[in-house]
């Protein structure tokens, strides 16, 4: 990720030729060996030269979604805790949840490092335990932590064996829009004010289809468990105001 650049970086292992004119992605994986798609931008990173060492089979690509594909559901982003702290201020992590959440079943974030995360830039710690249950409850992504990079690659080819292990390892690196009913579903319902893609689920279990939440007054929505008056309060305002094509400002 574009944070990256706080992490000590080193050169490429010696078992990987980036330079080589053959593609990685045209490498087979050995039996047992599991297959990481990589960004880039992650090519000088740590964890690429642990995930290496690991016997991992990396395969760089420029990817528009997430630092690492692990199958067709699990993506990964990686941030140092000075990075997620900052991406919380400058808003890039609220878009990188969304983006992740939209493309991937099982979208996870990995924040790295020792560094006490609220002693980050003098921001007031409500904020970001705010930021955090937005991204678990919210868009429901776990956080994951871990030590340095070491430990970083050792989860993520844990994780990578995991889903592997029943998938395969032949899977296309490349995000999907949502393509069933119940995703086109939930990916309408999740863009609502204040539910995500946590809730989204639980509220067409309630409602029973897309168009009944839609149609329900402030009042019914306020009745739904995890909504409540607030969230019913800018649903209703957001469903019943004019679309204004000159007016700019963001709800």
């Amino acid at each position: 990720s574009p944070g990256h650049g706080s992490m000590m970086h080193t050169g490429c292992p010696s078992n990987i030729s980036f330079n080589s004119q053959q593609s990685l992605a045209q490498h087979q994986p050995k039996p047992d060996q599991v297959v990481i798609y990589a960004d880039l931008r992650e090519k000088p990173s740590r964890i690429v030269k642990e995930l290496a060492e690991l016997n991992a089979l990396i395969k760089l690509k420029n990817l528009p979604v997430g630092d690492y594909i692990l199958s067709d559901r699990v993506a990964i982003e990686v941030k140092t805790v000075r990075d997620f702290v900052d991406s919380l201020i400058d808003g890039r992590m609220l878009e990188q949840a969304k983006n992740l959440r939209y493309a991937y079943r099982r979208p996870l974030i990995i924040i790295e490092g020792t560094e006490d995360l609220y002693a980050q830039r003098s921001v007031d710690p409500k904020a970001i335990r705010g930021m955090i249950a937005a991204l678990t409850i919210g868009w429901g992504i776990p956080l994951l932590t871990t030590r340095d990079a070491q430990d970083s690659a050792s989860l993520i080819q844990i994780i990578a064996a995991r889903e592997q292990q029943e998938s395969g390892s032949n899977f296309s690196p490349h995000a999907g829009k949502p393509t069933s009913l119940q995703e086109q579903q939930e990916y309408i319902v999740s863009s609502l004010p204040g539910i995500g893609a946590g809730i989204a689920p639980k509220l067409l279990v309630e409602f029973g289809s897309v168009r009944k939440i839609m149609s329900a007054s402030e009042h019914e929505l306020q009745l739904a468990k995890l909504v409540g008056p607030k969230k019913a309060q800018e649903i209703t305002r957001v469903l019943d105001a004019a679309y204004d094509e000159g007016n700019e400002t963001r709800c």
